[in-house]
């Protein structure tokens, strides 16, 4: 097992990697991984509502096999029922949509593309959510016959998908890259996730809120 002071260099090193995309508020959730069968142990890090400063709250342990550092997993920033972004564009079927759809709606809004493998990955958890909570894709900087292409090959479970060719829905939202998950409850983003939805994220940040 690697010393102390070694594990919590680099540490520092994965958070101030991170902290270029973090703001005020800002929930950093961390995986570490042993070489005997990757077992996963999870803790988290707040920045300071004063200042972009990270506060550590993890108690840095020795690792049995843990000769790597930490992998950082996740960052969710917490928007504490902001309104979602006043927008007007096209559906990718080219029909008018805004913000007034998300008023008096549940539902679970999914950043992705079809150039996105990660948005592949979780995608068969995603389609199993669907039977329960409606989810409304927004296709991040793609093709519409690529993203529709995607979609025949991979199934549609999407209520609606919003065509964001530019970012400029994404970049009011906050979006650093998909994928990314946003939970909008009455026109209000209630949690938020970046990188892969799976069923420990769903359980952990969304399900709570429902």
């Amino acid at each position: 097992a690697p010393a102390r002071a070694d594990f919590a260099v680099a540490y520092r090193v994965d958070l101030n990697e991170l902290k270029k995309g973090a703001r005020a508020g800002d929930l950093l959730t961390f995986d570490f991984y042993t070489d005997e069968g990757c077992t996963q142990l999870s803790d988290s890090a707040e920045v300071s509502a004063e200042s972009i400063e990270v506060v550590s709250r993890l108690k840095l342990q020795r690792v049995k096999g843990a000769d790597k550092p930490p992998k950082v997993a996740e960052l969710q920033h917490t928007f504490s029922g902001k309104p979602f972004p006043v927008f007007q564009q096209k559906t990718l079927d080219g029909k008018d949509i805004s913000n007034k759809y998300f008023s008096d709606k549940t539902v679970l809004v999914n950043i992705w593309a079809s150039w996105c493998i990660t948005c592949l990955v979780e995608h068969p958890f995603l389609e199993s959510l669907a039977e329960d909570i409606n989810i409304v894709g927004v296709n991040y900087k793609d093709d519409p016959k690529n993203a529709s292409d995607w979609l025949a090959k991979h199934g549609n479970f999407f209520t609606v998908n919003i065509h964001d060719p530019q970012g400029n829905l994404a970049i009011d939202l906050g979006v650093t890259g998909a994928p990314e998950s946003f939970l909008v409850v009455n026109g209000k983003i209630i949690s938020h996730i970046i990188g892969e939805m799976n069923q420990r994220k769903w359980e952990q940040h969304f399900a709570p809120n429902l």
